[in-house]
């Protein structure tokens, strides 16, 4: 990739609150190595291609993930999602080695004062991984992916209410599409 932000709340939260502009300053002014970025821009055969065809490979093998799941159907989703657990450590692990990064990590994690919200993080992300995984053992793939995609209005809606978070126009207009799309997928669902 040639720069990735990740913009969801998890990622600044602990430090920015809910100050997403904070957050993208500082990851623009003090994190991004610019000579970096340039020298992958530069050396990318298809640099122009390359940011739209990352987005696209990522959205199908997130849609492929139920085909695998299903092809496990007669593995137990508690089994599915501790071999999750267990190979996304070592891959992890395997990669901060390579890039140097490991004590930093540890340091991080250990060592932080934040080690019970990384912890709460963890244990979130890992139930809401466990119910896709369960929906799909039990043939319910439509109502997770309607859940996946009702999360987000939610997320919204409290962001709203108790953050006081305002949103612009164009954010106004996204989100009353979003609403539109889940009512019309809402009608389309038979079984509830």
């Amino acid at each position: 990739a040639l720069l990735g932000c990740d913009v969801w709340e998890h990622s600044y939260y602990i430090d920015f609150r809910n100050k997403r502009p904070a957050y993208l300053s500082n990851f623009i002014d003090k994190l991004v190595d610019w000579e970096n970025v340039a020298s992958r821009l530069k050396s990318s055969v298809i640099s122009n291609l390359y940011p739209f065809l990352s987005v696209v490979f990522s959205c199908i093998i997130w849609g492929l993930s139920p085909v695998l799941y299903r092809e496990l159907d007669d593995v137990d989703a508690e089994l599915i999602m501790a071999f999750r657990i267990v190979f996304s450590l070592v891959f992890l692990f395997f990669i901060l080695l390579y890039k140097k990064m490991l004590s930093s990590f540890l340091r991080n994690i250990f060592v932080s004062s934040n080690f019970f919200l990384i912890l709460m993080a963890s244990l979130l992300i890992g139930i809401n991984q466990f119910g896709f995984i369960y929906s799909i053992s039990v043939n319910q793939v439509l109502q997770s992916s309607f859940a996946y995609y009702i999360f987000p209005l939610i997320a919204i809606t409290l962001a709203f209410i108790f953050l006081k978070e305002r949103f612009s126009n164009f954010q106004t207009i996204a989100i009353f599409l979003a609403v539109i799309a889940i009512i019309l997928l809402s009608l389309g669902i038979e079984s509830f």
